[in-house]
């Protein structure tokens, strides 16, 4: 028997609707989660109100006409923001996304049968219990994820949906039933439709869910449409850097980088440009499969590694190569970036400069005694700091003026 509890502030949306002569329920990813013994990030509530009859009981809080055209009005209410959408029957879908119209219903079954997925077909309210038309309930139990009806219609419908199935094995560790998996592969082709945001959206929580490796080994063909780059390395490449994209102690991008391992630095950084992700992710990627200018063997390596490269970058590549090595059992490689990472940790809290900008002196210094001007003084700063880490001169403003202008002579 699973105990479904709502929060306080989305029982009292319900309970208003039901008072005003409404049917109303928690419904989708809300209800699963709190199957499944999890905290939802939000609740969505579905009734037979209308959108304009939604507003009318709600009159006395804000309404935001968030998707009225599909029924959808946002309710907020002692700060809690909740969609509050109509029963629906989707229209015909012409862009793989969205239906082209919906009609509105007064049957929660009709509203149900629409959805992606048993396990979010799923509604609730505390007087009628749970409603599972098409056994939701025992699919999360099983830990299965099935569409609702045909795989091959609701994927054509929506082919975000697609995604979002293995994104869901990834995430919760279910397993894809043999039609809906079946129907993701005969047509993952259809990503192709959807917009580049989404999938970058849907790909960031897929490659750090518990049983990631798996989904990105048992679906490689929809991870290529995703990176085309990947369908050219090796299978036992492809299947090192999953394991690496799943092992990995770091963020979403980090990880993204660790599955982009055995591609070109450039090739990578175009591929995540390509999802239209931020500038920094897309450059990260790339700098932290680039090779590095110099090994950070000793404290005065690792000091000019991090001015080349500056600090996250270097962290980003030793840890994808002591990922690399452990993923492929060589301990010994492993150990050796393992220790030069060491090395560049004790070099960054030595708190000696790695930075033109951590100099006891300025370009403004140089100018105004006459060492250098325009262009070379950015030449003039570079050559007293690498002075400075090599031991050669003290890093005080008089130091490094009499060090410079004995060496100009």
């Amino acid at each position: 028997m699973f105990l479904v509890v709502l929060p306080e502030k989305a029982e009292k949306i319900i309970d208003t609707l039901n008072r005003s002569g409404y049917e109303a329920y928690a419904v989708g990813g809300c209800v699963r989660d709190l199957i499944s013994g999890k905290e939802p990030d939000d609740y969505d509530i579905t009734t037979n109100a209308l959108p304009d009859e939604i507003k009318k009981v709600f009159h006395d809080c804000k309404t935001i006409d968030t998707g009225i055209k599909h029924g959808t009005v946002t309710v907020i209410a002692d700060g809690f923001y909740t969609e509050v959408t109509t029963y629906r029957i989707d229209g015909e879908y012409k862009d793989s996304r969205r239906p082209e119209n919906v009609t509105f219903s007064k049957n929660l079954k009709d509203d149900l049968s629409r959805r992606d997925f048993t396990i979010n077909a799923i509604a609730y309210n505390k007087t009628d219990g749970l409603k599972d038309c098409f056994g939701g309930v025992s699919d999360i139990k099983e830990k299965i994820i099935r569409c609702v009806g045909s795989p091959e219609k609701r994927f054509n419908e929506d082919a975000l949906r697609i995604l979002r199935a293995v994104r869901f094995a990834s995430v919760l560790g279910y397993t894809v039933e043999k039609n809906t998996s079946e129907a993701i592969h005969n047509y993952a082709h259809l990503l192709e439709n959807i917009s580049k945001e989404r999938i970058y959206v849907e790909i960031k929580k897929l490659i750090c869910g518990e049983n990631a490796e798996n989904v990105l080994k048992e679906y490689r063909d929809v991870i290529k449409i995703i990176f085309p780059g990947l369908a050219y390395i090796s299978d036992e490449d492809y299947n090192t850097a999953a394991k690496m994209a799943a092992t990995a102690e770091g963020d979403a991008v980090f990880r993204l980088a660790a599955l982009m391992y055995f591609l070109p630095p450039d090739g990578a950084s175009d591929m995540m440009r390509s999802l239209k992700c931020d500038k920094a992710a897309a450059m990260r990627v790339g700098n932290s499969l680039s090779a590095l200018p110099v090994v950070p063997d000793s404290e005065i390596n690792a000091l000019k590694c991090l001015y080349f490269t500056g600090d996250g970058v270097i962290f980003d590549y030793l840890a994808l190569k002591i990922l690399y090595f452990k993923s492929i059992g060589d301990t010994g490689n492993a150990e050796i970036f393992s220790e030069q990472l060491e090395t560049v940790k004790k070099a960054v809290l030595s708190k000696k400069p790695y930075k033109i900008s951590q100099l006891g002196i300025k370009g403004s210094d140089l100018a105004e005694n006459n060492i250098a001007k325009g262009s070379d003084i950015g030449k003039t700063l570079e050559a007293l700091l690498f002075a400075v880490i090599e031991g050669k001169v003290p890093n005080t403003r008089d130091g490094l003026l009499k060090y410079v202008e004995k060496n100009e002579r």
